[in-house]
């Protein structure tokens, strides 16, 4: 296995979880992590009938998360195609694991492999285990006990022995088969993996695997600078006002880029608008309505005493008073949107990805206009117009058009209403979707209601029932820990009541979560799955007068599993027929997951 790290660091096995060749050890990905990984056989060869073509070639992707210190959770998309090609095994996993450290070099874990999924036949490496590892500098020890099926069940151990800081030497058994292998690293840096392993004569199969994979600190998010840098075209500033008195200076902003670290704004506030004071106070706005007020001190580069700062009745008085650019402003945005679906019965990967364009004309009192285009950019074969995917495929053409209202009237009861034109699926809808919030506590309990109807554009003639969204939601905010916790009750866009609950981790600006649906009336699935959000904007923004181009809060990416579907067939899907939220809404351009409110700066 070659990696690019040191020796030391946890590692994926053949199975999607960390380990060595196919069993468990007691550790886990560093928090914060989120480990890509790929392999495939080379070489598969029965040892009793040498003479017959390979029976089986086994591929396996893999994802894992560390969700919080000890922690991860992944997912493995596993296939097996025979010597014709011919799809034999398709399996889906969910993997968790724990970890707790007795000492530098003890660790115990338990986890659970290959859990939920409907297509009990291909529960290729459901297990159950505990584990232990002991570290020396010269040898580390794994030993444990698994129940389960196929490779991992009844004891098992292995040895990692590192030959200095890049290479080490692997080797395992599983309770059913041996396996040995190498393990080398490019540097030691966590950037990426790429590694080989050959499976030992204790096996049924001659077996010879090779793969690779990558780790990305998403918590940091090292593809941004530390600081972000401003000049006269790039900012992080849409519109700026500044209101001055004998007593205080009052500088209000809107953002473009600073949509994760409002303190970033800081050193272009004290610098562009403070005129030399060393103490002001900021009102941060989002889409010209206020949010919060914070004093900042200039000398530090410190902001403190945040506070909920409701609309008031001097700011349409003065709406075009003070501004030392232009309150009434164009925003250009774009974003990414995919749909895809992987089906483990096929071993088909099918996707619809577009990029979407929107022109948004914003006042300073909340209310804005804007239209939205999709350009199709990568359709496989099943999203085209005769595939099966058809109904769910991204058009060339719009996207969404809408005017729209955004109020704070009471400090911490914020409200959007967007009433218009959009394209869900396949069809187009009159839509009318307002979003509540009050948030109390700082923003650390949030109460949310929607109420949106969505009309079907007539279609040969034929008047379809309008689509209701009626939602009530509570969700927690647990700063300390960088979480929260969300439960939502309600009918559904398409009639489905239920309930619906999602835990979500903050990584820096990046949000891993998982939800689980279910439904009292209409979509008989349950559904449980994993969604991970990542920034598609920038720390910083382009601004010209009053044109300002940026991108979207985030690129979402989500993948479930039915837990309770009659057919054998178990496709990891999106969520295709999940609930439409206009292009801008509450959470994601205001509430920004509530992460920019006063208890969780």
């Amino acid at each position: 296995m070659f990696v690019c790290s040191p020796a030391s660091r946890a590692e994926q096995t053949l199975y999607g979880f960390t380990g060595l060749l196919q069993i468990p050890t007691a550790e886990v990905v560093q928090h914060g992590y989120l480990d890509i990984f790929l392999n495939e056989d080379l070489l598969n060869q029965s040892r009793d009938a040498p003479e017959k073509p390979p029976s089986v070639d086994h591929e396996n992707f893999s994802l894992l998360i560390g969700v919080i210190p000890g922690l991860e959770f992944g997912a493995n998309l596993a296939g097996g195609t025979d010597a014709n090609g011919d799809l034999t095994a398709g399996d889906l996993s969910g993997n968790i694991k724990y970890a707790y450290k007795l000492s530098s070099r003890w660790a115990l874990a338990g986890g659970i492999t290959d859990f939920y999924g409907s297509n009990e036949k291909q529960k290729l490496s459901r297990a159950t285990y505990l584990v232990s590892t002991y570290k020396t500098p010269h040898v580390i020890g794994s030993f444990g006990y698994a129940k389960g099926r196929n490779f991992l069940d009844g004891p098992f151990l292995g040895v990692e022995v590192p030959l200095g800081p890049y290479v080490s030497l692997l080797a395992d058994y599983g309770g059913q088969s041996a396996q040995a292998g190498v393990r080398a690293h490019l540097s030691r840096e966590s950037v990426g993996s790429l590694y080989g392993v050959y499976k030992a004569a204790a096996s049924k199969f001659n077996r010879t695997t090779i793969g690779g994979g990558g780790t990305i600190n998403i918590e940091t998010n090292h593809w941004f600078s530390n600081k972000p840098f401003f000049s006269p075209y790039v900012s992080g500033l849409q519109a700026t006002k500044v209101s001055l008195s004998a007593d205080q200076t009052v500088i209000q902003t809107d953002s473009i880029g600073y949509r994760w670290a409002e303190s970033d704004a800081i050193p272009e506030i004290c610098t562009r608008y403070a005129g030399g004071k060393s103490a002001v106070v900021r009102r941060a706005t989002r889409y010209g309505i206020p949010v919060y007020e914070a004093d900042v001190d200039c000398s530090t580069g410190e902001q403190s005493n945040l506070r909920w700062s409701a609309s008031r009745l001097s700011d349409f008085k003065n709406t075009f008073n003070g501004w030392s650019s232009s309150p009434v402003y164009l925003e250009a945005r774009f974003g990414l949107e995919d749909r895809s679906v992987i089906g483990t019965e096929t071993g088909n990967y099918e996707y619809s990805d577009a990029l979407l364009s929107t022109l948004r004309v914003q006042t300073p009192i909340g209310l804005a206009a804007y239209v939205t285009h999709e350009l199709p950019v990568a359709t496989s074969k099943d999203f085209e117009p005769d595939g099966i995917f058809a109904f769910q495929r991204h058009d060339d053409g719009l996207r969404e058009t809408a005017l729209q209202l955004a109020v704070h009237p009471l400090p911490g009861l914020l409200a959007v209403g967007t009433t218009g034109r959009t394209r869900v699926n396949a069809f187009v809808y009159n839509f009318d979707h307002v979003d509540v919030a009050a948030l109390f506590w700082g923003g650390r309990l949030q109460l949310k209601g929607t109420y949106a109807n969505y009309q079907a554009v007539d279609l040969f003639n034929i008047k379809l029932p309008p689509n209701k969204m009626r939602i009530a939601n509570a969700e927690v905010m647990v700063p300390e820990i960088s979480a929260s916790f969300e439960l939502s009750y309600g009918e559904f866009f398409y009639r489905d009541r239920g309930f619906r609950f999602t835990a979500s981790r903050y990584l820096g600006p990046s949000i891993v979560s998982m939800f689980y649906r279910h439904a009292d009336k209409g979509q008989p699935n349950q559904l449980i799955g994993l969604a991970l959000a990542v920034p598609f904007s920038t720390r910083n923004g382009l601004r010209f007068g009053p044109v300002s181009v940026g991108g979207s809060p985030y690129f979402r990416y989500n993948k479930g599993t039915t837990l309770n579907t009659q057919i054998e067939g178990n496709v990891l899907r999106p969520l295709l027929l999940g609930e439409p939220r206009p292009i801008y809404n509450l959470d994601d351009d205001w509430l920004v997951n509530s992460r920019l409110y006063p208890s969780n700066q």
